[in-house]
């Protein structure tokens, strides 16, 4: 057995398989992308499903440094939720099919994305439209749902039941009709 060998170990043999075809699972990353409709189900926000080097960009832009009083042994974080809800967001869209006002004249035009537009919207859309987009991408990140707080969880389900009473009010009302 040469050091190589011994070092490295015996090479499994690849397997055969038939016809010359071979089956391997991608660990490359993907540009998964997803479309997350607004209530009216005409237009939408395109985002990507992160991979590990847009987890560390995201990461490194979010985290948050841990102050530590050296007289008192007081700590202290600053948290920014709304930072950290835009900058998700930031991260994550590439893309949209949104329609906006022309103020000359009232007529309805698409809004061309960029993400200088992303961040004009982002100031001025309605926060539960935001909440929600943010809420898309969390559920398309597993590892983002890991970061969320039991508070945060908890808003979240308060939401999901308001809206199937909402939703349960609505078919309650198409059935009268």
């Amino acid at each position: 057995m040469t050091d190589t060998a011994y070092e490295t170990g015996p090479q499994p043999e690849a397997p055969e398989l038939p016809d010359d075809t071979q089956v391997f699972e991608d660990y490359w990353g993907v540009d998964a992308k997803e479309r997350w409709y607004l209530p009216d189900g005409k237009q939408w926000f395109e985002f990507t499903i992160m991979n590990e080097g847009q987890k560390a960009e995201y990461q490194k832009k979010t985290s948050k440094d841990l102050r530590v009083q050296g007289r008192t042994g007081d700590a202290l974080v600053s948290v920014d939720p709304a930072g950290e809800r835009h900058m998700l967001i930031k991260s994550s869209v590439t893309g949209w099919y949104l329609m906006q006002k022309n103020p000359k004249d009232g007529t309805w035009e698409q809004a061309p994305f960029s993400t200088k537009a992303l961040d004009n919207w982002l100031t001025k859309a309605p926060p539960r439209i935001v909440e929600k987009l943010e809420f898309a991408i969390r559920m398309a990140n597993p590892w983002l749902q890991q970061e969320m707080t039991l508070e945060q969880m908890r808003e979240q389900r308060d939401q999901i039941e308001e809206m199937i009473r909402n939703k349960e009010r609505d078919e309650l009302g198409e059935e009268r009709s």
